[in-house]
C-alpha cells in the first residue's frame, strides 16, 4: 500500500504541474487527495505525522482509529448549574470514552473523580517517547507548561478544581504534578496560596501511586488537617501519612519506627514550603498489636537543619 500511495503522490504532483486546477492545491491537499480512500490505517498515520493539525486531521484520526487529542482534555463544559461534585462526575463520563488521550510525547490513560467531597480531579499519565531525555519529575513539569493557559481558561479553574496529572514510570518511579487554581496569573501576580489549598494539593500528590514502600513501610494513603479548609479539622496544620505495619513491625515501640522512617521522611519533608509553612507531618499505623505503646509519632520544622527550610 506505501508503494501504491508513492505513485499516487507522484502522479498528483505531475498533474500539479500540467493542471491550473491542481495548481491551487497545497502539498497538504495533495497529500490527502493520494490517501483518503486507504483502506490502511498507516497511511492516515503518516498524514497525521506530517500534518498534525491540518485541515484532515479530525477525519484522519477517525480513519486511523485514534482518538481525539488533548484540545478536549480541558474544554469540558457544563450548561446549567450544578455542584463542583456533579460536575466532576460529569467530567469523568465525558472523558472516560476518550481514553487514551495523546498530549505530545505523553498520554492519559486513566482518569477519575474523587471517592469523596475533593476539588480534584486525578489523572494518570505515562510517556509515549521511552528515550525522552527528561527525569520524570522534568515530564510532569513540561506537560504542566504545556496544559496551565488551557487550564487557567476552563471551567474547571472557574469551579477551584486542581487537576492531578500523575506520572509512571516503568510501574515503579511515581510523581505527580498539579493544575491549581494559584498557578494562573491574575493580573501581574499569582494569586496567594493558602495553607489549606498547600496541604490539600500536597496530600493530593501524595495520594498519586500510592500504596508505596518507603524504609520497608506501606505508605497506604494520606489526607490533610488544619483548623478550616483541610480533608478533615484540627486545631494545628500536618499533613497525615498513614502507613500500614507487619510481622514485627506491629509491636515494635513507636521510637523505633520512627528510627527507621525519620531520615528517608526529613530528606523530602525539609525540602518543601511545609517547614516554612509551621506544617508538620503526622505519621499513623495501622494493624498495630495489643502491646504496642503509640501509633504515631510527628516530623516537625524544629527537626529541619535551618538552612534547609524553605520560606
Amino acid at each position: 500500500m506505501k508503494i501504491a500511495v508513492i505513485i499516487a503522490f507522484a502522479m498528483i504532483f505531475t498533474l500539479a504541474v500540467l493542471s491550473p486546477v491542481a495548481a491551487q492545491q497545497t502539498v497538504e491537499d495533495q497529500y490527502w487527495e493520494a490517501v483518503k480512500n486507504s483502506t490502511n490505517a498507516e497511511d492516515f498515520r503518516s498524514y497525521l505525522k506530517e500534518y498534525p493539525n491540518g485541515k484532515y486531521a479530525a477525519l484522519a484520526r477517525l480513519k486511523a482509529g485514534q482518538k481525539a487529542p488533548a484540545a478536549s482534555f480541558l474544554s469540558f463544559k457544563t450548561s446549567m448549574p450544578m455542584t463542583n461534585e456533579a460536575f466532576l462526575e460529569r467530567w469523568e463520563n465525558h472523558l472516560r470514552p476518550q481514553l487514551p488521550i495523546t498530549i505530545g510525547n505523553y498520554e492519559i490513560y486513566r482518569s477519575a473523580a474523587p471517592t469523596s467531597v475533593e476539588n480534584y480531579y486525578y489523572n494518570s499519565v505515562r510517556t509515549t517517547n521511552p528515550s525522552s531525555q527528561l527525569d520524570i519529575r522534568g515530564q510532569a513539569k513540561e506537560l504542566k507548561a504545556r496544559l496551565l493557559s488551557d487550564y487557567c481558561s476552563s471551567e474547571a479553574y472557574q469551579r477551584k478544581i486542581t487537576v492531578v496529572l500523575g506520572f509512571s514510570y516503568r510501574n515503579s518511579d511515581t510523581y505527580s504534578h498539579h493544575l491549581a487554581p494559584y498557578d494562573c496569573k491574575q493580573g501581574s501576580t499569582n494569586a496567594p496560596q493558602t495553607d489549606a489549598e498547600y496541604l490539600n494539593a500536597w496530600a493530593a500528590e501524595v495520594r498519586v501511586g500510592l500504596p508505596e514502600w518507603i524504609a520497608g513501610y506501606q505508605l497506604k494513603t494520606s489526607w490533610s488537617r488544619c483548623p478550616d479548609g483541610c480533608k478533615e479539622k484540627d486545631s494545628s496544620s500536618y499533613l497525615v501519612l498513614k502507613f500500614g505495619t507487619e510481622g514485627e513491625q506491629q509491636n515494635a515501640r513507636i521510637d523505633d519506627l520512627k528510627r527507621d522512617l525519620l531520615p528517608s521522611l526529613l530528606q523530602v519533608y525539609c525540602q518543601t514550603e511545609a517547614p516554612g509553612r509551621d506544617i508538620s507531618l503526622g505519621v499513623f499505623f495501622d494493624d498495630r498489636g495489643q502491646q504496642a505503646d503509640y501509633n504515631n509519632f510527628w516530623v516537625s520544622p524544629n527537626e529541619c537543619p535551618a538552612k534547609t527550610v524553605q520560606n
